[in-house]
């Protein structure tokens, strides 16, 4: 579906209203059917768009639901979980796949966290490929090995791929800045 019925579902709805607005204004105004008519069509395609919206998922929102559950994931220390948003050639600045998951798996042990936002800053999935790129702001908070480690804020740029059955994995994630980036 085209983006300004699907992906722009609150400009839509906004239209629509200003539509039904118009109706009413027609029926005050005039006082004939013709005002109801138009405000029951306004109606009707507004619960359309909001179905369409409900049933349709982005390629955006879905890049979205697999951010919220790593962010999930990385809080509750759910290392099968992060391991499954990952693609099978996973890299890092440091690391490999298999580094990667080493890696992960000491950190949760020793690493204890008590607040974690991922804020998107971007979202750029390439037109006719299986690939999207995101900068992500990372704001945590917690210990490590005992010790409060305060305020870890830093940017990640990441690529993503769609598999064939239409999932998206995490195939390259970089910390661009921030405590620990490669310079």
């Amino acid at each position: 579906m085209p983006s300004w019925i699907v992906g722009e579902t609150s400009t839509t709805l906004w239209i629509l209203a200003l539509a039904a607005a118009v109706c009413i204004a027609w029926f005050v105004v005039k006082r004939t059917a013709h005002g109801l008519v138009g405000l029951a069509i306004c109606a009707v395609l507004a619960v359309g768009v909001a179905l369409a919206d409900w049933a349709v998922v982005t390629d955006r929102e879905a890049i979205e639901r697999l951010l919220d559950r790593a962010r999930e994931a990385f809080y509750e220390e759910d290392i099968p979980a992060i391991l499954e948003l990952l693609g099978p050639e996973f890299r890092t600045n440091r690391f490999a796949r298999a580094q990667a998951e080493t890696a992960l798996r000491q950190l949760a042990d020793q690493m204890e966290l008590t607040r974690l936002r991922f804020l998107v800053r971007r979202i750029n999935v390439t037109e006719g490929s299986n690939l999207a790129d995101v900068r992500l702001e990372v704001v945590a908070q917690g210990s490590f090995q005992g010790t409060d480690f305060g305020l870890y804020r830093a940017t990640w740029e990441l690529r993503l791929r769609r598999l064939p059955e239409g999932r998206w994995v995490l195939s390259r994630a970089e910390q661009v800045s921030g405590p620990g980036a490669a310079r």
